[in-house]
């Protein structure tokens, strides 16, 4: 079940900033268009237009699939919450100065939990959240879009946890001193999608509205859904796994790397960063997660530049090895050794890469314990790999 919220916080406050209750219907017609079973909370005011807009396209049986829930703002618990508590100050600029729009953006994990209830909802039915105004991106189409969700929707029952959107690595030391991470910080996890299994929607609300109170009490500030989740995917790390990208760019890039590279490599060398200076095994949530992204770069170039606009420099290539390498080299010694074979070859023949590698002291001693010394040109069967004859295309 698709669950998406429309509220009109333009029509509370015309000169705040916010998109109009058109803008938000325009958008609403682009999940229209995902073709998915949804429920959407509604302001009340805008129920009929939104149910004449579902009646408006009948190929996609809109009206059948979409159950329409009245609700205001000043229902949630979040802005209850708020509105007894009227000193507490914005944490940055992302958060708004109008307790309306932070009460909406710290709901959405209660608004997953309220449409799992509805009487109208099969009970153990996984749930989908997805921004209304992620169609604002406009990157994929509404059909792709919903078959890269319904893929995720299966792995994240299948291996009970849940989706969200990793945009960059937390660790504890981070938010040590947590007023400074809460200004200095806006979202490291994106909230324009979560999916999750049946038996984590109850706990997945309880959690955040625990961190969210207890938070709350401690900085006496406002703060974002995503922002605490950045630090309970850290705490919880067996309850998550993740799609990639931005806020909205995951959009592009849920089964392979489309957009946004750099952002994705400055995302797995954090990983891998933070692999290695903590626990060696694969267990540790770091490593487990950078060998996982790790294999979603080299499946995204397995996948290839053609039929997906994507052109993949040298250097964001082998930024992908580099980092590939140090990552799995004490983990995955045949995967480490496959990198580091591609790294040869290309150090061999392209003076671009070998400038890149000529200084590292240290990939060079890496690749020593592998057995691959990189003034030795020993490489001449590397591409019998149809994986390693690829990236070297690219390079």
């Amino acid at each position: 079940m698709l669950v998406t919220c429309l509220f009109d916080l333009n029509h509370r406050h015309p000169n705040g900033g916010f998109r109009t209750a058109d803008e938000y219907l325009s958008m609403f017609s682009w999940i229209q268009r995902m073709s998915m079973p949804t429920l959407i909370f509604v302001d009340p005011h805008l129920v009929d237009r939104v149910k004449s807009q579902l009646s408006i396209d009948q190929s996609t049986k809109a009206v059948d699939q979409c159950i329409v829930v009245p609700l205001s703002v000043e229902q949630l618990p979040a802005w209850r919450r708020f509105k007894k508590q009227p000193s507490l100050t914005a944490a940055n600029s992302k958060v708004s100065k109008y307790p309306e729009y932070s009460a909406v953006v710290t709901s959405k994990a209660h608004l997953l939990a309220r449409a799992a209830a509805h009487p109208s909802v099969p009970e153990d039915t996984p749930m989908v959240w997805v921004d209304v105004g992620s169609a604002h991106i406009g990157s994929v189409s509404p059909k792709q879009y919903a078959h890269d969700v319904q893929w995720h929707l299966e792995q994240s029952v299948q291996q009970d946890r849940i989706t969200a959107v990793l945009i960059f690595p937390t660790a504890p030391a981070d938010y040590e001193n947590l007023t400074e991470y809460l200004q200095a910080y806006w979202a490291r996890i994106g909230g324009g999608l979560l999916i999750a299994p049946p038996n984590q929607v109850t706990w997945l609300e309880q959690t955040l509205d625990e961190y969210n109170s207890r938070i709350t009490q401690q900085t006496q500030m406002r703060v974002l859904e995503e922002q605490l989740l950045s630090m309970i995917t850290v705490e919880h790390p067996d309850r998550f796994r993740y799609v990639y990208g931005g806020h909205y760019a995951h959009t592009a890039n849920m089964r392979v790397a489309t957009s946004s590279l750099d952002s994705l490599i400055s995302c797995f060398y954090k990983l891998r960063w933070l692999a290695n200076r903590t626990a060696d095994d694969e267990e540790n949530m770091y490593s487990r997660e950078g060998l996982r992204m790790l294999d979603y770069l080299l499946q995204s170039l397995r996948s290839g530049p053609e039929g997906t606009g994507v052109q993949y420099s040298p250097r964001e290539v082998t930024a992908i090895l580099i980092d590939g390498l140090r990552l799995t080299y004490r983990r995955n010694v045949a995967l480490a050794t496959r990198l580091g074979k591609v790294l040869h070859y290309a150090y061999c023949r392209k003076r671009s890469i070998r400038q890149l590698l000529k200084d590292d002291d240290d990939l060079a001693d890496m690749l020593i314990e592998l057995g691959i010394d990189l003034e030795t040109d020993r490489s001449s069967d590397v591409l019998q790999s149809e994986d390693a004859e690829l990236i070297w295309s690219v390079l």
